[in-house]
């Protein structure tokens, strides 16, 4: 497993959400999700018009339309409750070993910024889902609600909003800003990392041996052999081999 680096890590494609200022955005939502199955992604207005990209790997299929008042209400209750407005991405823990991919990036608008928060495995979803399942439904059913198709061409973007991202950190002065398909892929902020030390060559010794053991054990379906060599300056050296037929 690739250890975690101390520096800053933005996403591909949104990483100016979380600091992008949006003063009088027509946007209420977006979501991305990524499993084994496949990745969709939709971004929703508050008009309830919505742009939808589900891809099997092979493709991108693109659907635009419209969902009703009473879903975008019903949207709203969910997005507002305590557990998600209150959440921030150092409360989102992920283990060390995750039990399955399952990816999804939740980014609402509130009071004119971007509330961007990435869990990147199920086990980090699990204390949440209660509150996420509901979202992760209804990006599921939006292909069966009414729609027009578009050619990948003529209207993938990852699901991005239209204008500019401006990328900054919280009390920097806005850098220049990128359009919605410029591909960013790591943000670094800090001293570049150094490299670690040379390995230093170890002399190899001779150590009359002390003891040595062998072990060989056959069964129905495999055999097991190991040995050990104990050297007269008290090292250790343990072998162990399993053959299965």
């Amino acid at each position: 497993m690739t250890p975690v680096k101390p520096i800053c890590l933005v996403s591909a494609l949104l990483c100016g959400f979380a600091a992008a200022q949006a003063p009088e955005t027509p946007y209420l939502l977006r979501l991305d999700h990524s499993n084994f199955e496949g990745h969709s992604c939709a971004l929703l207005q508050t008009t309830g018009a919505f742009h939808l990209e589900i891809s099997d790997g092979d493709e991108v299929k693109v659907f635009e339309g419209n969902v009703s008042s009473d879903e975008i209400t019903k949207l709203e209750a969910d997005l507002n409750s305590t557990a998600l407005s209150n959440l921030s991405q150092p409360q989102i823990q992920e283990p060390l070993i995750r039990t399955r991919h399952d990816e999804l990036q939740l980014s609402i608008v509130r009071g004119g910024t971007w509330q961007d928060l990435l869990f990147q495995s199920s086990d980090s979803q699990q204390p949440f889902k209660r509150w996420l399942q509901p979202l992760v439904h209804w990006l599921d059913t939006l292909p069966r609600l009414p729609h027009r198709e578009l050619s990948e061409d003529e209207g993938a973007n990852r699901c991005l909003p239209m204008g500019t991202i401006a990328l900054r950190k919280r009390g920097d002065a806005p850098p220049d800003s990128i359009t919605a398909k410029t591909i960013m892929h790591v943000l670094y902020g800090g001293p570049a990392p150094q490299p670690p030390p040379p390995l230093q060559p170890v002399a190899m010794q001779s150590v009359p041996p002390l003891l040595i053991l062998h072990s060989f054990e056959m069964k129905t379906e495999s055999a097991h052999e190991s040995c050990a060599l104990i050297g007269e300056n008290g090292i250790k050296f343990l072998v162990a081999l399993t053959r299965t037929s």
